[in-house]
């Protein structure tokens, strides 16, 4: 790359945008620069390159919302630096002027990454030193790239959602092996603005090695147990998931469109899907420390491809600082798809004192 003129003006007609542009969103912020620009004039330079197939015309290398601000404004020309460049050497430069800047995106960073990566065979290890960063900071921001299928990314909203995410929430989400799940579970973090630490709550870690092939096992055999059983198993492991403040079971257990839930934690109305995720992570957020879940009473009937499983479940938890004990009424509805059974309603309702007594001594655990 070499500069062939300090500075000079060019008309605002004759300059086209960088086919390398770092940015998926060009016009962020253009109106409140266009207004400081109205006051105190152009204040720093826009980098151009003479274009290659016309020597009467530019392209720019960066300084995309100055542009935009000036022809807001009604401007016929910029002050601009024109250097001599390649595509690679314009890509880098775009790179290294937004890097730092915080309405740089994650996933802005990684989609130039992997070009650098795949279009100009630059290794991580160069990246990285082009960057001044780490070759697992690239890595890691590529690895963004695969949080969503080839499918889902065709959605306006799913690239929405990626240009939302940090590199370490999106790193979390990749511990969901099922893309919709991810997707679901990703829509929630978005809408919620949840931090790193709260996404690692509702995610969950992976459980260990031992527990991993414990879990094949028991996938291995429900392939030969009967409805009634695999039912029973579900609801069991999923209130022992819950224990450990992991939700990523329920956004696998239930159907999004078909779901529904009344619930004895406020507030007291119907919930959707989504509603309900939320109103169980913010409960779940509520119960500090350690606390126990302990289902009882659990009675399974299957008709068809409908099953029905209706429990008990004793909490025993630590909220607002105090000890709190209760106890609710639940039944899961259950619709089957394929070979697998998910949820389709859940109603709570909570149990009377009296009653606390009554089924002191109907331990049924299935």
């Amino acid at each position: 790359m070499s500069v062939w003129n300090e500075f000079k003006l060019i008309p605002l007609d004759k300059i086209e945008s960088n086919p390398y542009a770092a940015r998926l969103d060009q016009n962020v912020g253009v109106d409140k620069l266009a207004e400081s620009m109205s006051r105190h004039g152009q204040l720093a330079d826009v980098l151009v390159r003479v274009h290659p197939a016309s020597k009467d015309r530019f392209q720019l290398i960066y300084g995309h919302r100055r542009v935009a601000a000036a022809r807001l404004l009604g401007w016929q020309n910029v002050k601009a630096k024109v250097v001599e460049a390649s595509e690679e050497e314009m890509l880098i430069m775009a790179l290294i002027e937004n890097i730092e800047r915080k309405d740089f995106t994650a996933y802005e960073k990684a989609r130039i990454f992997l070009r650098l990566n795949k279009e100009f065979k630059r290794s991580y290890e160069e990246i990285a030193r082009l960057i001044g960063r780490s070759k697992a900071y690239v890595a890691q921001h590529i690895a963004m790239l695969e949080l969503f299928t080839e499918e889902q990314m065709k959605d306006p909203e799913v690239i929405n959602l990626l240009q939302s995410l940090t590199e370490r929430q999106a790193r979390i989400l990749l511990r969901i092996k099922d893309p919709n799940e991810r997707l679901a579970t990703a829509k929630i973090v978005v809408n919620e603005n949840l931090c790193v630490k709260e996404v690692e709550k509702l995610v969950g870690r992976p459980r260990e090695n031992a527990n991993i092939t414990k879990d094949r096992h028991k996938k291995k055999t429900m392939e030969t147990i009967s409805d009634v059983e695999k039912i029973k198993r579900k609801v069991l492991e999923l209130f022992e998931w819950v224990e450990h403040k992991n939700l990523q079971p329920l956004i696998t257990l239930r159907l999004e469109r078909e779901f529904t839930a009344f619930d004895d934690f406020p507030p007291y109305t119907r919930l959707g899907y989504r509603d309900a995720l939320v109103q169980n992570f913010h409960l779940i957020e509520s119960w500090k420390g350690e606390f126990k879940l302990r289902c009882e009473g659990l009675k399974v009937r299957v008709f068809g491809e409908t099953g029905l499983a209706t429990f008990y479940i004793h909490y025993d938890v630590l909220y607002n600082g105090r000890p709190f004990r209760s106890t609710s009424r639940v039944t899961f509805v259950f619709l089957k798809r394929g070979d697998n059974w998910y949820i389709i309603h859940e109603h709570w309702s909570p149990l009377k004192v009296s009653e606390l007594v009554e089924i002191g001594g109907k331990d049924d655990k299935g």
